[in-house]
């Protein structure tokens, strides 16, 4: 089975003066949804980094949140439906919450 799962990453360093996160889908293969979200888990250590920005300060770009993992229904193929949901349209700019689970470190 094919899931995407959100993982979400903090900046150390403010961008405008507000908190900079960055969403991003990831595709899984796994067994069931708890093999995709060990799989995300596992996935975190690879994309959190961090470097020095054009002013010599270290940016770091840590763990936010792992989303809840969901199911692709549509086979892979070109033009497959890889995400949706229902929403008002105030909530269009809103990205998919991190779910409750342990592996998030907000708060």
């Amino acid at each position: 089975m094919w899931f995407t799962v959100p993982i979400y990453l903090r900046s150390s360093e403010p961008a405008d003066g507000d908190v900079l996160l960055e969403e991003a889908i990831h595709l899984i293969e796994a067994e069931s949804e708890e093999k995709a979200m060990e799989k995300a888990r596992a996935l975190v250590n690879k994309l959190e980094h961090r470097y020095p920005n054009v002013h010599g300060k270290e940016v770091r770009w840590s763990l936010d949140g792992i989303g809840e993992p969901w199911e692709l229904l549509d086979d892979l193929r070109d033009g497959a439906e890889i995400y949706s949901r229902f929403l008002n349209e105030k909530d269009r700019s809103t990205p998919r919450r991190p779910s409750a689970d342990v592996g998030n470190r907000r708060g």
